[in-house]
């Protein structure tokens, strides 16, 4: 009874939908065009400004990948239950998520150091 219902309703919206004028619909899409441009969606993005929001969601996936890492090398430890295989593998998995973790953060401020003083030496700084 639920789907007969829900596909007479689907089934009328979209019959009204059909009778809306053209104009009008225009007009809507005007009215959210410029709501979106008001909201700053409508800005094209430099191209600085694009890498720096890759970098940024990439940073965040790492940082997201980071955390499951040690939550797992953390649930391995403690449901060890005194076998030392484990324990020494939940050690050797810490162990190499903070050094990844201190690699990349390392090649990030690198990156940023050597970038910063090419603009500043160079006529991109303005």
């Amino acid at each position: 009874m639920k789907r007969i219902i829900t596909l007479i309703s689907l089934t009328t919206l979209s019959g009204l939908a059909s009778f809306l004028p053209a104009r009008a619909a225009i007009s809507l899409s005007n009215k959210v065009v410029t709501v979106g441009t008001t909201a700053g969606f409508g800005n094209t993005p430099s191209l600085a400004a694009s890498i720096g929001q890759i970098i940024a969601a990439a940073l965040g996936l790492i940082g997201v990948i980071f955390l499951a890492y040690m939550v797992f090398a953390g649930y391995l430890w403690l449901t060890a239950s005194g076998n030392e295989e484990k324990v020494t593998k939940a050690k050797t998995i810490i162990k190499a998520s903070i050094i990844g973790l201190i690699i990349i953060f390392a090649a990030y401020a690198i990156t940023t150091f050597v970038t910063s003083r090419i603009i500043a030496g160079s006529n991109f700084g303005g």
